[in-house]
């Protein structure tokens, strides 16, 4: 079974911030997750141990912890999830400049 995924962020700028990748109802239970700032690999590839969910099915979860500064505006962070089932690669991918918290106020 093709997991479902979903992110779930709190980016805060210049505070410690935590973005969760989350894969849910998938079978069976070996997964990879990567994640990536842009095009560029900052964490993984890891294997987080699946739970298990309703029925057969599993979930796991990753977690990248940071604290975005002025600079990471435009950047894009990605988690890459690998499952057999799936065709290929699923990418879910957040912006700091999308999170109601993160806010660029022009130096004075």
């Amino acid at each position: 079974c093709q997991p479902k995924s979903f992110m779930l962020s709190d980016l805060q700028l210049t505070k410690p911030s935590m973005v969760a990748c989350i894969a849910t109802d998938f079978y069976p239970g070996n997964i990879s997750m990567t994640w990536f700032r842009n095009d560029r690999i900052v964490q993984g590839p890891e294997w987080p141990p699946a739970q298990p969910s309703t029925g057969q099915l599993f979930r796991a979860e990753s977690l990248l912890k940071l604290t975005p500064e002025f600079s990471d505006a435009n950047a894009n962070y990605s988690c890459q999830i690998h499952h057999q089932a799936s065709k290929g690669p699923e990418i879910k991918t957040i912006a700091p400049r999308d999170s109601p918290d993160f806010q660029l106020h022009p130096s004075q």
